[in-house]
């Protein structure tokens, strides 16, 4: 069965996010297996904004409570 690996990584490398994604059982040629991962892409792009995004928010939110004191 083909798999996709995403992994998300931070500047320095630490990792964000890292999820396996099952492809199918019946991709037995390249073209398939490329529709199945632009298929995956379309689904994970707006969930990967939606987490980097909330994780930038708490990031920041941290930093400014630090500054602050």
């Amino acid at each position: 069965m083909a798999k996709i690996s995403v992994k998300i990584e931070d500047d320095n490398g630490q990792v964000l996010q890292e999820k396996v994604y099952e492809l199918g059982q019946h991709l037995d040629n390249i073209d398939l297996i490329e529709n199945s991962v632009d298929q995956l892409r379309a689904e994970l792009l707006p969930q990967v904004s939606k987490s980097l995004l909330l994780a930038q928010q708490d990031a920041y939110k941290k930093k400014r409570t630090a500054e602050q004191r």
